[in-house]
């Protein structure tokens, strides 16, 4: 296995937010707080951020941003003179020796200058709106040694198993995973009871599931990661604080359920990946005396998945719901570097010790989610593809998420944001896929990996009973 990383990124984030909570209609809610003078400030910067990322529609509200804060400042500036003069008014009216006649002179007039000061109140409230939901759809600041570009660039730093993988591409015998497998991956039910693009996974297909899970979980342990079973729903401004957007420019993403305005609960989805509810774990809290803490969470994760369908992302590759295990990391902000390498050197190991051919790619700018300030993909080599296919993911969102989600740490004199990571520990149905097609033997049995066998009570998968 090789390795080489890239030089630490700068932390360099032009959003500058603050969140102040209350308590309304029985749930927790939010009012962001927003430093707009640093960010038009910096627009062009912010402009450029975004079209690095292939984001048009977002670079091009940065105008709308600019020529909005202007308009908030005129409407500050035009009230200003009234507020200050019905503070005055109301000083005044807080005197219980004002006699009656001058009381009521005062009320008169600090109603006439409420009704004055309505439609610019109104207006500031308005701005206020606009220029919050622009600047908080902007995304994460690139680190500064992301390739610019497609996916195309990203830059390959390193291989797993190299051996392996000419051994495999030597093989005069090449299957599809479902080939292998025959039915005990049943779409064909599925389609029927559920709909396109699930799966029933029947006997070694689904012990394998197991396995896998059982065995990332246990190393992960041993790491001295703390185990978590996560909700798979949660609020909506939760997973968009994350950097999900339920729906975007090709529609629906997210599963969002129905919310019922009568019994004030706000609007859920579920959940893609366990990050989002670990992240949610810590809304609202403050790390005393952090450097890292580090968790892997197991959940099911469902996504609408809107690409195409094809050769490629048939079969297990692309499911509308998985079992998926995530590793995330809240660290203090100079630890987060070392800790996005250490989360990649795991990923690594892993896929390593289930004896997967592989390799490690640094990520351009256009394959990075809004939270991600830098991202590295592990890509398996399927042979029924010829090519590698994505099977992990980690990124460092510095303190994006954290941001959103009010996210501190308390070190005594050093206080601040924290910076959130997160990485795929194993997603089931890619990494079955790569077992079974490349520890396929000539009689059309699967070897299974010696560190899942303990597992699973046997050397060999035979799906010769799923015709």
């Amino acid at each position: 296995m090789r390795l080489v990383f890239s030089p630490c990124l700068r932390r360099t984030n032009f959003v500058s937010l603050r969140y102040v909570s209350s308590k309304a209609n029985g749930f927790l809610t939010k009012r962001v707080q927003l430093d707009y003078k640093k960010i038009v400030e910096n627009a062009e910067n912010l402009k450029k951020n975004c079209l690095m990322r292939n984001m048009k529609s977002l670079a091009d509200s940065v105008p709308n941003i600019v020529r909005l804060y202007h308009e908030r400042i005129q409407c500050l500036d035009e009230l200003k003179p009234f507020r200050a003069q019905k503070n005055t008014v109301t000083k005044q009216l807080a005197d219980k020796n004002l006699p009656p006649t001058r009381r009521h002179a005062l009320l008169i007039e600090s109603r006439k200058m409420k009704e004055i000061m309505s439609p610019s109140e109104k207006k500031l409230v308005l701005l206020e709106q606009q220029l919050q939901q622009l600047c908080l759809q902007l995304p994460n600041q690139l680190g500064e040694y992301v390739p610019i570009g497609p996916e195309s660039d990203a830059r390959c730093v390193g291989y797993i198993c190299e051996d392996k993988l000419a051994q495999v591409q030597q093989r005069t015998y090449v299957a599809d995973h479902l080939d292998i497998a025959k039915r005990a991956f049943d779409f064909d039910s599925a389609a029927l009871g559920s709909g396109h693009s699930f799966v029933y996974q029947w006997g070694d297909a689904a012990l394998l599931e197991f396995a896998l899970l059982n065995f990332t979980v246990d190393y992960a342990i041993q790491q001295g990661w703390e185990f978590c079973l996560v909700p798979t729903i949660v609020r909506t401004d939760v997973a968009r604080a994350c950097g999900f957007q339920p729906r975007d420019a090709e529609g629906q993403q997210m599963y969002e359920l129905e919310s019922d305005v009568s019994s004030n609960v706000p609007p859920q989805v579920l959940v893609g990946t366990a990050e989002v509810s670990l992240a949610a774990s810590a809304l609202n809290k403050t790390f005393t005396d952090l450097k890292k803490k580090c968790v892997i969470g197991v959940s099911r994760a469902y996504r609408r998945e809107a690409g195409a369908h094809g050769k490629f992302t048939r079969g297990m590759y692309r499911l509308h719901e998985f079992t998926k295990a995530e590793f995330f990391a809240w660290t203090h902000p100079d630890y987060s570097s070392a800790m996005l390498k250490e989360i990649i050197k795991l990923q690594a190991t892993i896929i390593q010790m289930l004896e997967i051919p592989a390799r490690i790619l640094y990520m351009p700018s256009e394959e990075l989610g809004a939270s991600a300030s830098e991202k590295y993909d592990i890509e398996a080599w399927m042979p029924s593809r010829n090519d590698f296919g994505e099977i992990t993911s980690a990124s460092n969102c510095l303190d994006y998420q954290a941001r959103r989600l009010w996210t501190r740490y308390d070190n005594g004199m050093d206080t601040g944001y924290v910076h959130t990571l997160n990485g795929t520990a194993v997603a089931i149905p890619r990494l079955s896929i790569a077992i079974l097609e490349n520890n396929l033997q000539s009689d059309g049995r699967v070897k299974i990996p010696n560190v899942l066998q303990p597992f699973m009570n046997k050397k060999y998968l035979d799906f010769s009973a799923y015709k």
